[in-house]
């Protein structure tokens, strides 16, 4: 299970959901006449979240196959887009999908949870856990987390959990990306 893959069932879950149009642009593509590949500007968002009557927002993707998620996978372009949207007043989010890796050769990989974290909410907490020299936030707190306890995903997030029904990822009522 890959960022396209999430990224692709998150947009139509809010699409059908809330009316948004998911405007995606990252991925490389390839020119049918000269078969050059053309790929996007460093750190565009993987979602440009659009709807006539309401403001847009954007999502930057990522999936968390370990026990924790390492904060360099959020590129220093992916950063400064996202921070200078902010800036501007925009709305910015981290998709971040947990993954559970398949167990055996074979098997799938098994889709535990998905947040859509408000940008201005993760960067205090990805500070704090700098603080404890930690290189990532682990999903549930194990004995080997250089983090306190508090310091999850799972509780740290909790508001921005998304909800499976119906097929589909659903935001909570109460997410600030549906006013």
């Amino acid at each position: 299970m890959n960022e396209a893959y999430v990224r692709q069932w998150v947009n139509n879950g809010i699409k059908k959901e809330h009316g948004y149009w998911a405007i995606t642009g990252t991925d490389a593509t390839k020119c049918s006449r000269c078969g050059n590949l053309y790929k996007p500007e460093a750190g565009l968002p993987d979602t440009l979240m659009l709807h006539p009557l309401k403001d847009c927002f954007i999502i930057e993707y990522k999936v968390a196959k370990k026990k924790s998620f390492p904060f360099k996978k959020i590129g220093d372009e992916q950063r400064r887009w996202l921070g200078d949207w902010l800036e501007d007043g925009g709305r910015g989010y981290l998709g971040l999908a947990i993954i559970q890796p398949p167990k055996e050769k074979g098997q799938n990989d098994k889709w535990l949870a998905m947040y859509m974290i408000d940008w201005e909410y993760w960067l205090p907490v990805e500070q704090e856990c700098r603080k404890y020299n930690s290189l990532s936030i682990p999903y549930v707190w194990h004995n080997r987390a250089r983090v306190p306890e508090q310091l999850e995903i799972a509780s740290k997030f909790r508001q921005f959990k998304m909800h499976r029904m119906e097929g589909l990822w659903r935001l909570p009522p109460y997410h600030s990306a549906i006013p």
